[in-house]
């Protein structure tokens, strides 16, 4: 604030012109027609000359942009509508319902405040790209929030609703799923959150006990102050209730109603799957659309962990008279970035590089993840068929399960936690086999309830001494647990643990009451666990499905999430392949926040990009009819560096063709004029191979399907569509340590032959195992002779070798010969394993100069040639 400011304005009548400043922007006005406005107001106010009444406007102006400032630089990565009007400038201290909401948080659900804070902050940054909601004209936004599985995003969903209302939004519809679990248990949450503060200030139309039915009521009423709250399943019948409801209502009292439609899962029924573009939108994405078009002031906000079916929406589909243009977030895309106490795919599976400059973390994931055998698989689908009684016996990865699931919510229980603790146990989606499959657990916990005490503690403290100290729990501030301590609550958990289905058939389902005993339970079942339902105290994970959808398998993930005080205990069993998967698609997550993150700077739209999202070989990225509007995107090697860290390492014919193709192309190599070979200390380099031999050599070198960045037909043919020079020569490089093992093999002309030492991760799959890194750094400058530099980065170390040749490096292709028994470094390894390869294996790196160019292959984006431009983007004004 100014001098003159100050001057003639006590600090109440400031923070009024300050407010009136952000009504004039709630209403779509322009900073400068509101600056205006408020120099009107004081010239009449003050009867100043038009001069002085411009500075004290313009101080005012200055104030509220410097809080929109302050929300813009604690921004989340987002893609965003170039040129949209700001207009939130925060909240405000005579709002009522963030700040009610923010006292609940920290008073009452005892968050902390660094939690608190990251709401506000991310929940600002949704808000301000709303439409603004006092606007005289009618308005349609549509935006999408990408969150993680189980990260907290009602949380953050409660908070935008609740300052859209503070900022003049009247109408709250919450589409929350398809099941009526979802829809009570949203509702549940916005009660508690939202309307318990407040409740005089509600009007509701739906409740706990009720979906949306119009009942008596005619119409909408406009309320005099507060909202009105809509949380309604995604069913074609509730939909079409509302949709008739909101029809009757006449169009000035809906005028007055600015809408907020929050698409809770909105990858989930709500896109379009009608196999022609031509046809009617399937139901209740129709349904959806018609409400919208009902709603002639509305922003519709979509949140999703799992947002592959929404950035593949056809953006071009319009609306008619009957319903809206179809859903693509063609206004902003927000993600939503991961709290640091968050257990998400990535912390848990580990993820592969994205780059070169990606820092990681790259690494194997925490040591939580326990194997499911396949024959123990076989096993438990025998049970669920009803092959074999109840008496038959669990296998043996099941019961160390349930065994350890005792073990941890005694644990809690010792440790004076007394609260809800599960177990869930997904093996089929079948009804059939959940009930075949209860007799049996129940049958294996009775009969471990009737072993003497002596041999079930024996029992236990076994599994408890191998595998407590694996997860250290000083690692989360905690002092570790006695193993007696805890032993001494186990006959207590035993006595009250239930075994319960939870499925579309379940008569009944468990109730986990906030007060009295606390519920101890196994929950079997399927798909109505796969999404958004969240088990209170969830500590043990029995996963023996897989999944052919990338969305929903990484929805079935209900262990993601929070596990604050008792971090150390939660373990998941699953398959190597569903490991292996998971990994996977922790990397394509990243790639996918790396690119809306890369776009942030309103470089492009939403509407003007199609978001890469990568195939893996057996899977699928979402159902087929959500992806009819995708075609092959750009992929670009510019600037990488690639590495195989996958190997069929069983397979003896497919090592020795790999092994083969590497002696080929350096035979091949020296026997050129052309070349120049040089015998280094740690490294046999081969300088100025003609492309051609790079090019059969990567015909007949093979990568394992598990590892598509690396596919040498994807490098062959970018190799070939490069109109450069610049990869007609490359320099080969074979590296082998000084003091590495010898090998018994000759790799072509070099021989002797230095292996390099490379062991496995044990989470590797059985016929593919995973090595995590082949190349170190320091490799990129085998073919270098200058001083190394200070720092070692990837970027850093890229740049040194560009100078050094003149800003035009060579490709360079590393062959790294690896010893078929290479072992940990450390003996006492918890992670890694020896490679027991059946021939010494041959790894290749690859590193590319930079060049922007890529070709199509092994991504999908959604296709923008159907695109109609808004008559506000047409730049010719036509």
């Amino acid at each position: 604030m100014d001098e003159d400011t100050a001057k003639y304005f006590s600090k109440r009548q400031v923070e009024k012109l300050k407010d009136r400043f952000r009504k004039e922007l709630r209403a779509a006005r322009s900073p400068q027609q509101a600056r205006e406005e408020i120099q009107e107001l004081i010239e009449d106010l003050l009867e100043v000359d038009k001069e002085l009444a411009w500075r004290l406007a313009e101080d005012i102006e200055q104030m509220v942009l410097a809080d929109m400032a302050a929300i813009r630089e604690r921004d989340v990565p987002v893609i965003e509508a170039r040129g949209r009007t700001r207009w939130y400038a925060g909240p405000q201290p005579d709002d009522l319902f963030w700040p009610s909401l923010e006292r609940h948080l920290l008073e009452d659900k005892h968050w902390s405040a660094d939690s608190v804070q990251s709401i506000d902050e991310h929940s600002s940054s949704i808000v301000a790209r709303l439409a603004p909601p006092e606007s005289p004209e009618k308005f349609s936004a549509r935006g999408l929030v990408v969150g993680y599985v189980q990260s907290g995003k009602t949380a953050n969903m409660t908070a935008v609703i609740a300052k859209a209302l503070d900022s003049g939004y009247r109408l709250v519809i919450i589409l929350a799923g398809v099941t009526d679990a979802l829809r009570t248990q949203t509702q549940e949450r916005m009660e508690e959150d939202l309307v318990a503060a407040h409740p005089e200030l509600w009007d509701h139309l739906t409740t706990w006990e009720q979906d949306f039915d119009a009942g008596t009521r005619q119409n909408l009423v406009e309320p005099r102050k507060g909202g009105i709250l809509a949380v309604v399943k995604k069913n074609t019948h509730v939909l079409a209730r509302l949709r008739d409801f909101l029809e009757q209502t006449a169009l000035s009292t809906r005028m007055k109603l600015p809408a907020l439609v929050i698409d809770d899962e909105t990858d989930q029924a709500s896109p379009d799957v009608a196999k022609k573009t031509d046809e009617d939108p399937t139901t209740i994405n129709r349904r959806i659309r018609e409400i919208l078009r009902r709603l002639p002031k509305c922003s519709y906000v979509g949140y999703t962990a799992t947002p592959f079916a929404n950035v593949l929406i056809n953006p071009g589909a319009e609306g008619n008279e009957e319903y809206d243009r179809d859903l693509y977030p063609r206004d902003f895309i927000v993600s939503i970035p991961a709290p640091a106490d968050y257990f998400g795919a990535e912390r848990l599976f580990g993820r592969d590089l994205l780059s070169a400059d990606d820092p990681g973390p790259s690494g194997d994931g925490v040591d939580v993840i326990r194997t499911i055998r396949e024959e123990d698989i076989e096993t438990i689908q025998g049970l669920e068929k009803g092959e074999a009684g109840p008496d038959q016996g669990l296998p043996s990865s099941l019961q160390e399960a349930l065994l350890w699931f005792v073990l941890a919510t005694a644990a809690r229980t010792a440790r004076g936690d007394e609260v809800h603790s599960t177990m869930l146990l997904h093996t089929s989606r079948l009804t059939e086999a959940h009930q075949n499959l209860e007799l049996t657990v129940r049958s294996f916990l009775a009969q471990f309830r009737d072993t003497p005490a002596a041999a079930r503690h024996k029992m236990l403290k076994d599994i408890w001494e191998r595998e407590y100290p694996l997860q250290p729990a000083t690692a989360f501030g905690r002092e570790p647990l006695a193993t007696d301590t805890v032993l001494e609550q186990t006959d207590k958990v035993l006595a009250r643990t239930l075994v319960a289905q939870d499925n579309y058939v379940s008569e009944t389902r468990l109730e986990f009451p906030r007060d009295g005993e606390p519920v101890w339970a196994v929950i079997i079942g399927g798909d109505r666990l796969a999404r958004g339902v969240t088990l209170p105290g969830l500590v043990v994970s029995y996963f023996g499905r897989n999944a052919r959808q990338y969305d929903t398998l990484m929805q079935m993930g209900r262990w993601f999430g929070y596990r604050h005080g008792y971090e150390e205990l939660p373990r998941i069993w699953m398959t190597a392949a569903t490991m292996s998967s998971f990994r996977e698609l922790a990397t394509i997550e990243a790639e996918l926040r790396e690119e809306i993150s890369y776009y942030r700077d309103g470089s492009i739209r939403p509407i003007d990009w199609g978001v890469r999202i990568r195939k893996v070989p057996g899977m699928l990225v979402t159902r087929r009819p959500a992806m009819q509007h995708t075609k092959e995107a750009a992929l670009s090697y510019s600037g990488e560096h690639l590495q195989t860290i996958r190997f069929y390492h069983r397979d003896t014919a497919w090592l020795q063709r790999n092994w083969q193709a590497g002696g080929r192309l350096l035979t091949r190599a020296v026997e050129d004029p052309s070349v120049h070979t040089e015998h280094r200390q740690n490294a046999f380099l081969v300088r100025n191979v003609p492309v051609d031999a790079i090019l059969e050599f990567l015909r007949n070198y093979q990568t394992c399907r598990e590892q598509v960045r690396t596919n040498t037909k994807a490098l062959r043919e970018y190799i070939e569509k490069y109109e450069s020079a610049e990869l007609r020569r490359w320099n080969v490089a074979v590296m082998m340590p000084a003091s590495a093992k010898p090998g018994s093999l000759a790799l072509g002309p070099v021989d002797p032959l230095r292996l390099v030492n490379r062991a496995a991760l044990q989470k590797s799959l059985e016929h593919c195992t995973d090595i995590k890194a082949l190349m170190s750094r320091m490799d990129i400058l085998v073919d270098t002779a200058g001083p190394v530099p200070e720092r070692r980065d990837w970027p850093a170390l890229k740049d040194h070798r560009a100078k050094e040749y003149g800003g035009e490096p060579p490709p360079l292709l590393l062959l790294y010969p690896i010893d078929k028994d290479s072992e940990p470094r450390d003996t006492q390894s918890t992670t890694r394993q020896s490679l027991g390869a059946a021939h010494d294996v041959l790894g290749m790196g690859v590193v590319f100069p930079e060049d922007p160019r890529g070709f199509s292959g092994h991504y999908i984006t959604v296709s923008l040639d159907e695109v109609v431009a808004d008559e506000e983007d047409d730049p010719d004004g036509a």
